[in-house]
């Protein structure tokens, strides 16, 4: 009898999981609003009519960082816990917009905690910037999350030298301090989700370490562990370490990145090389030293990463390769962790023509470990 009714609620559940997901990417749909011709032209800039807050967030280091908020429609959005400046327009014709300093002001808030299905992070990669990610959002809003992002230091519409970072726990330290400021606006154990994608898993890998336990899940697409010679040379690393101090700022041209393998599909190329805020000058020999450097010596954070997780990659990225993402499942210290590599995908698995496939794998995943 009891395994009777352990079988019927297993059932049960499945069919729940896949009927709200399901529900939650046709909604995800409607939201973007695209028909089969026009999804890939829009994939990484949509309007979407879920509420939006946008401001700015100073950092330990005295840099504003550019925030993002998207709420589900129905959700009323409170304000911010700290006073910030206006947004930049994002018709400025300076992608190295950098915000005033906002006036310090006393502001006693009232406002009650969110109450809140859940919450999510995005982390974006190198080069990029966090509204790349619209079209994400838009599926976690239709799951019933809010989903919370920012420009990392030096890149999109935060302060910063371009491709530039003094250290790469900066960019760690940012991002912890931003998850731990935005959830004072929520419930106490209001489920919280990471999703970082390429150097913002590396991010979001080490930002979660640090207090595992908070985690519901974390999900990571196109680790960066792995690089490929060409992108990571042997000659670059000997020349970005020898450089790092004494020539910071500098680059080699060899450092940048090459959009045509972002994905395989051309208008999102297109649209990457239209983008102002998406930075297509060199990386820094600072930056690139602190990266290799981070990479070796992620396996000794390894055994602090006990949250579950969820690695997914293309099988034809060539940036960062995929079998980065199979050796840190393979080691991976929580029995909670799943893996699936993608046929005929690039790294950018977000904005591939198949990834719908990504988006429904994701969606179950965290419906699964989000209490009802």
């Amino acid at each position: 009898m009891n395994y009777c009714i352990h079988r019927i609620y297993a059932m049960n559940r499945s069919i729940f999981l896949a009927v709200s997901a399901g529900a939650a990417y046709f909604g995800y749909r409607a939201l973007v609003d695209y028909t089969e011709e026009e999804s890939h032209a829009n994939t990484c800039c949509v309007a979407l009519p879920s509420q939006i807050d946008e401001g700015y967030r100073l950092n330990r280091t005295g840099l504003f960082l550019y925030t993002r908020e998207w709420a589900p429609k129905e959700e009323h959005l409170y304000p911010s816990l700290s006073s910030s400046p206006s947004s930049p327009s994002s018709s400025s014709s300076s992608p190295e917009f950098t915000p005033s300093a906002p006036e310090l002001t006393c502001v006693t808030m009232t406002t009650p905690p969110r109450k809140a299905k859940g919450v999510v992070f995005i982390v974006h990669g190198m080069a990029e910037h966090c509204n790349r990610y619209s079209h994400v959002a838009a599926l976690f809003n239709a799951l019933g999350f809010y989903v919370h992002s920012l420009d990392n230091q030096g890149f999109g519409r935060s302060q910063g030298d371009r491709a530039y970072a003094r250290s790469f726990n900066d960019f760690i330290d940012d991002y912890y301090d931003f998850v731990n400021e935005t959830m004072l606006k929520y419930e106490e154990n209001t489920p919280m989700f990471l999703v970082g994608h390429s150097m913002g898993g590396l991010i979001g890998y080490q930002v979660a370490a640090r207090q595992p336990e908070r985690w519901a899940g974390v999900i990571f697409s196109g680790f960066c562990y792995k690089l490929p010679p060409h992108v990571a040379p042997p000659h670059l690393k000997f020349v970005a370490a020898g450089l790092s101090s004494w020539l910071p700022k500098g680059s080699l041209p060899v450092s940048t990145l090459n959009l045509d393998e972002i994905c395989s599909d051309p208008s999102v190329v297109q649209h990457a090389r239209d983008d102002q805020w998406y930075e297509k000058g060199p990386v820094s020999f600072r930056l690139a030293s602190e990266l290799f450097t981070t990479i070796d010596n992620l396996p000794n954070v390894t055994p602090s990463a006990k949250f579950p997780v969820l690695f997914m990659h293309g099988k034809d990225d060539v940036i960062c390769l995929p079998e980065g993402s199979e050796f840190l499942y393979s080691s991976h210290p929580h029995e909670d962790r799943e893996i699936h590599i993608f046929d005929k995908m690039f790294h950018e698995i977000f904005n591939e023509f198949e990834k719908d496939q990504v988006m429904t794998i994701m969606s179950k995943w965290v419906l699964a470990r989000t209490p009802k």
